[in-house]
């Protein structure tokens, strides 16, 4: 199931070199949490940080585990 959806990130935190852990407050007041492959780079670091709103496109890969 994949959908846009837009927020605002409310905690970062960074996972090996590149990626990094979030957490979203989206306009349906849900919680959403993900992991965000290559968001530290140099190119994206100035995207992802705490209080941006953001567009995104989240992609749950299995439907029965809960949000």
């Amino acid at each position: 199931m994949t959908e846009k959806i837009q927020g605002l990130i409310i905690y970062i935190k960074k996972i090996k070199d590149n990626d990094l852990y979030i957490r979203v407050l989206t306009q349906k007041d849900e919680l959403l949490s993900g992991l965000v492959y290559g968001g530290n780079s140099s190119k994206k670091k100035y995207i992802h940080q705490l209080g941006y709103f953001i567009e995104f496109s989240f992609v749950q890969k299995n439907t029965t585990a809960p949000k």
